[in-house]
């Protein structure tokens, strides 16, 4: 006969030791490089720079950024957040010349859409004691926004092209610019 009272323990077990062995799996850096590659496409189809996060392991530097009142908007219309976490932000930091970063977490990079450096933000420029400091940050980020498109000039060309092809223009009313 089968005892529950037996079973119970030793699945638990089991369980936990299963949770604890994916928590020391590390994370291949192809995941990491996928990610920032789709987050530059989605940062150049919607006008946007990449604002990569290194952050300590454990750590969920992005969320506490995106928690703040003052830096939550500017984030979600000028930047696509990649958070690199504990050996993987050490390997991105590295690849970035950013080796300050590798010492001292939490630290941010501003990539352009095409994945070249515009700036590395070490922890000082980016943390008070408590958390982020934006009276600090956002002046570092502000001269890296895109500049705003022109909707008027973006919508002649479609037509124009448009008319060229013989196709329609479809528009969208969701871009922030």
């Amino acid at each position: 006969m089968f005892h529950t009272r037996r079973f119970v323990p030793v699945l638990a077990a089991v369980l936990s030791g299963a949770v604890v062995a994916q928590d020391r799996v590390a994370v291949p850096p192809a995941a990491g490089a996928a990610e920032l590659a789709r987050a530059a496409a989605r940062a150049q189809v919607h006008n946007k720079r990449v604002l990569a996060v290194l952050c300590a392991a454990g750590a969920d530097f992005a969320e506490v950024l995106k928690k703040d009142p003052t830096l939550s908007r500017k984030l979600l219309y000028e930047f696509e957040t990649v958070q690199f976490v504990g050996e993987q932000a050490d390997a991105q930091a590295l690849t970035w010349q950013f080796a300050e970063a590798v010492r001292e977490k939490p630290a941010l990079v501003v990539l352009g859409a095409d994945g070249k450096v515009l700036a590395r933000l070490p922890r000082a420029a980016c943390t008070t004691g408590t958390g982020p400091d934006a009276a600090r940050l956002l002046p570092l980020l502000e001269p890296h926004f895109c500049p705003p498109v022109d909707a008027d000039e973006k919508l002649a060309a479609a037509l124009a092209t448009a008319k060229k092809t013989g196709r329609n223009v479809f528009i969208r009313f969701d871009a922030p610019w």
